[in-house]
């Protein structure tokens, strides 16, 4: 969620960098620099925060799919030998 929070404000930003330079002024130079500096650091945290969070997706399908495979294995190995034969 706080991914998704940081991508919109990135378009909000950047109406306010539009702002400042249609209303540019040689002695508020500051301002665009910290427009821009707060840009840059919202879409860098962006992608730290997805990537953490499509890192803990994945070792939680990871996790799933070896208990599952873990479980059939053990299925298998209380078979009998009849039973296997069957299957």
């Amino acid at each position: 969620m706080l991914a998704n929070l940081l991508q919109f404000a990135g378009p909000i930003i950047i109406g306010k960098l539009l702002e400042y330079f249609n209303n540019y002024d040689e002695s508020n130079k500051s301002q665009g620099f910290i427009l821009v500096t707060i840009l840059i650091l919202c879409y860098l945290l962006r992608t730290v925060v997805f990537q953490h969070g499509m890192r803990l997706v994945n070792v939680c399908s990871l996790q799933v799919l070896s208990c599952a495979n873990s479980l059939i294995y053990n299925k298998i190995l209380r078979l009998s030998s009849s039973t296997r034969k069957y299957f």
